[in-house]
This record gives structure tokens, C-alpha cells and sequence, in this order.
């Protein structure tokens, strides 16, 4: 039966190291831990999970909780995020607890009674008293895309200021005169964080004689049909509509599209996160994009210094890869 002295000597490394790098320690370099699982993927070596729980104290398995799968830019993250955990070494298991705190809590408590070495979760509101409890369990918490007030774990952030920036630039540029925001609820710190960041760069960009609208709900497409048929309807209507998410996106698009307005020339439509179908609407719709990979690169290795070194907090600097990327569906002007 292989062992891990042989995994050890055919990858050239101790037999600690093979150790540290089958567990997902981040004490090896990517390179030496590609080694070793080549080896032991060639040597068809799986070690013993138990009996290294009981020897280290970890079981090698990360959690993830998400509000949905159904929101295309969580599914992208979760991928990214299990591919990472994949090459580390680290199983992850994912679960799904709504948009309800407590139900979230909830789903959180279960993963922790699989003693997962840490967890990453994407908070349903800002409101964490359901959350403090389980972090007093001492399991290290990275929260991602959405800021938490939890002590002693991290937060994940991504900083749109730029990429917005260059949005409220294009629009102002491309003539439209009347933008209007929908976002998200204002309990999730993105929610009102990207509103307040929009409303600044639009009003930088030169939007500054009439009030800017905003409408916040849930990250839904429902929520964008709604806040659309409202700002229409409204006696100063739109001629551009800045949607923070895509689903939301996805929402105003369809109230657009019923209502036969020309989505571009007549009422521009921007979207947040890039999705493959944006390209295919039509027309093709403009959006700010998420650095996805970056985030969960992030987060993978700031819970691997919270699980490796027991930090009691992290704080990494805020991500800036969110970039314009400018379609027919705010172009008025060739």
C-alpha cells in the first residue's frame, strides 16, 4: 500500500511537507504543492482523513454559504472559490441559506458541526447579532463581496469607484440627462455602498441640476421590473437607467422591452457584473464588471492565514479590478 514516505520521496520533499501541502497549508509554495499532488495523484495516495483530523485538529474541508445559487455572479464565485480550495488541497462544501439572517445562521450551524477549518459566507444584511454566535465558536469567518462587523475575521471588498466613474464619463458623454439608480436593499452594505459610489460619480461627471432618483430593493429581477415601471411612470422618467446588479438588470430590460422602448437611443440601460447573456440582448448591454477570480484568490488566502496563523483579525485592502466594459445599450452617439 502506498504511504506517504512514498509520495515524499517521489516528489522530492519531506514527509511534513507532503503533509503540509495535501492539507492545504499555505507554508508551501504553489509550485512544491502542484509536486506533491502530482505525485500522489500518480501514486494514487488518498490519506486518512480521520486520522489526520486527529492528528492536526483540521478536517481539510472550508464551507461556503450563499443567500442563492440562482444569481449568476454567486455561481461564478463559487466556482472560482471550490477551484482554489481544489488546488489547496481543501474540500469545500457549499450551502444556501436565503436572504434571511437567521436562516442563514442557521445553515452556518451545520456547517460548523461538520467542523469545517473555516467558512466563507456571503452575508444576508449587515444585521450579524445571529452571526456573533457563531463566531464565538472561534472558527474563522471571511465574508465576501458583503462587509461584516464580526471581530476577529475579514471581509472581502471589491471598490467600484473607478470603473463607475467611467460609467457616469460615458453617459454624460453619450448625452443622457436624467440617469436614475436601482439598487440593492439597504441593509447590504453593496446595496447602499454601490448607490452612494454611482451618485458620486454621476454627480462628479456633471449631473448635478436635477435629483438623481434611487430606487432600493432586493437583488431581483422582480425588483427592476418594479423600480422600471416606477421611474416610467414617474414625472420626470429617466432617459438612462443605472442598474447595480445583474439580475436587477435583467428586470429593467424586460419592463424596457415591453413597453417598445428603443433600450440605447431612448432610454440607456447600464448592468453591474458581466454575464454571457449581456452580449447576447438586445442590444448588447453596457456594465461594470467584478473581478471575480481576484476575490476568490483573496478569500482563500486570507482565511488560510486566519485557520494557519490563528490570526484574530485581517483586514485585506479593498480589490480594484471592477473595469467599464461599453455596449449598444448606452450608445447614442456613434
Amino acid at each position: 500500500m502506498t504511504t506517504i514516505r512514498d509520495v515524499a520521496a517521489l516528489a522530492g520533499v519531506s514527509v511534513a511537507t507532503v503533509s503540509r501541502a495535501l492539507s492545504g497549508s499555505d507554508r508551501v509554495t504553489p509550485a512544491t504543492r502542484q509536486r506533491v499532488q502530482a505525485a500522489a495523484a500518480e501514486l494514487h495516495y488518498h490519506p486518512n482523513a480521520v486520522a489526520a483530523a486527529m492528528r492536526t485538529g483540521r478536517t481539510g474541508t472550508v464551507g461556503l454559504v450563499v443567500a442563492s445559487l440562482a444569481n449568476p455572479f454567486i455561481t461564478r464565485l463559487a466556482a472560482s472559490i471550490e477551484a482554489q480550495c481544489r488546488a489547496r488541497g481543501w474540500t469545500l462544501t457549499i450551502a444556501t441559506g436565503s436572504e434571511d439572517p437567521d436562516e442563514q445562521a442557521r445553515v452556518t450551524s451545520i456547517l460548523l458541526r461538520q467542523q469545517v477549518d473555516g467558512l466563507f459566507i456571503v452575508l444576508a444584511d449587515n444585521s450579524t447579532g445571529s452571526l456573533d454566535r457563531i463566531a464565538q465558536s472561534g472558527t474563522p469567518i471571511v465574508a465576501i463581496d458583503r462587509r461584516t462587523t464580526i471581530e476577529a475575521h475579514a471581509s472581502i471588498l471589491n471598490d467600484p469607484t473607478c470603473a463607475l466613474g467611467d460609467l457616469a464619463t460615458h453617459l454624460y458623454e453619450q448625452g443622457y440627462q436624467r440617469p436614475a439608480i436601482i439598487s440593492g436593499p439597504t441593509s447590504v452594505s453593496t446595496g447602499h455602498g454601490r448607490a452612494h459610489i454611482a451618485l458620486q460619480a454621476l454627480t462628479r461627471a456633471g449631473y448635478n441640476d436635477l435629483p438623481i432618483p434611487i430606487h432600493h430593493g432586493d437583488f431581483t429581477a422582480e425588483h427592476g421590473t418594479q423600480a422600471t415601471t416606477k421611474l416610467l411612470e414617474s414625472p420626470q422618467p429617466p432617459d438612462v437607467i443605472v442598474a447595480l446588479s445583474n439580475l436587477v438588470a435583467q428586470g429593467a430590460l424586460h419592463e424596457l422591452q415591453r413597453r417598445n422602448i428603443d433600450v440605447g437611443p431612448q432610454v440607456g440601460l447600464t448592468a453591474y457584473d458581466d454575464e454571457p447573456w449581456f452580449e447576447l440582448t438586445n442590444p448588447p448591454l453596457t456594465c461594470v464588471t467584478q473581478p471575480v477570480t481576484e476575490m476568490a484568490q483573496a478569500g482563500i488566502e486570507t482565511l488560510a492565514a486566519l485557520i494557519e496563523h490563528k490570526a484574530r483579525h485581517i483586514e485585506p485592502a479593498p480589490l480594484t479590478g471592477s473595469r467599464l466594459i461599453i455596449r449598444q445599450s448606452t450608445c447614442r452617439k456613434t
